[in-house]
């Protein structure tokens, strides 16, 4: 399956005039599990096209949010993924059909955790 998205920083310089049009919304910054959930869920809730929005846990995993579901904190992955590797796989799982709170059992390949 090929999964075609556009992703977005909404905070690079420019990122609002694009963030209206895209799929996927990838903040930078990690914040504490809890505000980087509140962060996720935020950025779907303000721009109706996002599908899905990641933001970098300080501990190392990723909170996403996306449309029509209960945000979630993923734990690190053992073999390490930026947050808009995790959110283009979490767009690709959704638009597959899975559930979100079904990536927690998602791992990277070579991934032993």
């Amino acid at each position: 399956m090929c999964d075609v998205h556009l992703l977005v920083n909404p905070d690079a310089p420019g990122g609002a005039c694009r963030a209206e049009y895209a799929d996927v919304l990838v903040a930078q910054v990690p914040l504490p599990p809890v505000a980087a959930r509140a962060r996720a869920e935020e950025l779907v809730a303000r721009w109706p096209g996002c599908l899905v929005a990641a933001v970098p846990e300080g501990g190392g995993g990723c909170a996403l949010g996306a449309r029509g579901g209960a945000g979630v904190v993923l734990p690190a992955w053992a073999a390490p993924a930026p947050a808009l590797v995790v959110a283009s796989v979490a767009h690709a799982w959704l638009v597959a059909g899975g559930s979100l709170g079904d990536l927690r059992s998602v791992a990277l390949e070579g991934d032993k955790a």
